[in-house]
């Protein structure tokens, strides 16, 4: 799962960082009538990530064909099980996400975070039963690649469970 944040960010700042390729990229958007590009990532907004890995779930396709056109082949974006992970951390990222704008704000009482801490990890627990199940209904972006042509594999829901069970042991 850390060599998707990589490859992700990796081609990100390729794209945003030099201002030739973040023009041709916005071209590019523009001619397959797409008016939001890529945002910027930081490690320092934890936010930012959900928002990237998002977008960059999203824009896959004219991401592929431009790092074709610049001589960088991003094979991870043909690897079936790579796209999955791609889509399971942008889904439990914008869960993550939700969790921690409800702990930001001021005159909260301790017991505030508590119950939501507390309300997460009871969500993480039926995010694992239900993906055990084989059920996606809060992962909407994995979801979404069921049955599609160019994603013909079939989902690995038991590796999700372990992650999600990892996630519930950090808490």
């Amino acid at each position: 799962m850390d060599n998707v944040m990589d490859v992700v960010i990796k081609t990100v700042n390729f794209i945003r960082a030099r201002v030739l390729n973040h023009r041709q990229f916005n071209c590019l958007l523009e001619e397959n009538e797409n008016t939001h590009g890529l945002p910027y990532h930081t490690d320092v907004r934890w936010l930012s990530r959900g928002v990237i890995l998002k977008r960059f779930y999203e824009l896959r396709s004219e991401i592929h064909m431009f790092m074709e056109k610049k001589g960088r082949d991003l094979h991870e974006l043909k690897d079936n099980e790579w796209v999955q992970d791609l889509t399971f951390m942008a889904d439990i990222t914008e869960h993550l996400n939700y969790v921690n704008k409800k702990l930001l704000g001021r005159n909260k009482l301790v017991t505030e975070f508590y119950d939501c801490i507390r309300a997460f990890e009871v969500k993480l627990q039926l995010f694992e039963r239900q993906l055990s199940e084989s059920n996606l209904s809060h992962f909407p972006t994995l979801k979404s690649q069921q049955g599609t042509p160019e994603f013909h594999a079939d989902i690995n829901t038991k590796k999700y469970c372990i992650k999600i069970s990892e996630l519930l042991n950090e808490f």
